[in-house]
C-alpha cells in the first residue's frame, strides 16, 4: 500500500478518535467523562460510579458506536496493509486457539480467581493453585503434568497478547475490562457448576 494510502488511514484514525472525544466532551458534567480504560476491569455485577456507568453506557449511543465501529475497521486495514502476508495467514490460522484459551480462561473461572487477588495481578502459580482449589468435589485431581504454572502462563500470554487479559509484569495477569465482561460474579466459595476436564 503506497505511503500515501497510509496516510490517509492514519488521518481517518486520527478523525475519529477526535470525533470520539468531541462525543464525550458534550456529555461532560462537573464529574468530567473519559472514555474507558482498556486496562481497567469493569466487572458487570460491581457497583460503579455514575461517571463510569455513564462512560460505558456511552459506548451503545449510535453515534458514538458508528465512531467506533470506523475506527476498529481502519485499524484492521492498516494492520492488513503493514503486516506480512504470511504472519496475517498464520495469525488468522491460529484463530482458534485464542477461542480455546478464552473457553478455558472461562471454564478454569480465571476472570473470578483474578478479581478475588491482588489488583495488581497474580502469579501463573497462584492463579494454577486456585484453579484446582476450586475444581468441583466429585472432579477427578489435574494430572500435574497437564496443568502447571509454565503452561498455564503460555495461555494466558496467547490471551494477553490479543488484549484479553493483562500481564502486568512476567508470568503475572490481572484482568482488564475486556476479561471483567466474562466474570460470572460468583465468589471463590462458591461452588463452581461441573466443567469440562483442564487437560481438554
Amino acid at each position: 500500500m503506497p505511503f500515501l494510502s497510509l496516510h490517509t488511514l492514519h488521518a481517518s484514525i486520527g478523525h475519529a478518535i477526535d470525533e470520539l472525544e468531541r462525543l464525550y466532551r458534550a456529555h461532560t458534567t462537573a464529574e468530567g467523562l473519559d472514555f474507558p480504560d482498556l486496562d481497567e476491569p469493569y466487572y458487570p455485577s460491581a457497583r460503579h460510579t455514575s461517571a463510569e456507568e455513564r462512560a460505558e453506557k456511552l459506548k451503545t449511543d449510535p453515534d458514538v458506536a458508528f465512531t467506533i465501529r470506523c475506527i476498529v475497521a481502519a485499524c484492521g486495514q492498516m494492520s492488513a496493509a503493514v503486516n506480512r502476508t504470511w504472519l496475517g495467514v498464520m495469525e488468522t490460522i491460529q484463530g482458534g486457539q485464542l477461542a480455546a484459551c478464552l473457553r478455558f480462561m472461562e471454564q478454569a473461572h480465571i476472570v473470578v480467581i483474578l478479581r478475588h487477588g491482588n489488583p495488581q495481578g497474580m502469579h501463573a502459580r497462584d492463579i494454577c493453585t486456585s484453579i484446582v482449589k476450586i475444581r468441583p468435589c466429585d472432579a477427578p485431581p489435574p494430572d500435574p503434568n497437564t496443568l502447571t504454572p509454565t503452561k498455564l502462563s503460555h495461555i494466558l500470554r496467547v490471551l494477553a497478547t490479543s488484549h484479553w487479559i493483562c500481564e502486568v509484569s512476567p508470568d503475572v495477569f490481572a484482568n482488564n475490562r475486556r476479561s471483567s465482561a466474562l466474570d460470572s460474579g460468583k465468589t471463590l466459595d462458591m461452588p463452581p457448576p461441573p466443567t469440562l476436564p483442564l487437560s481438554a
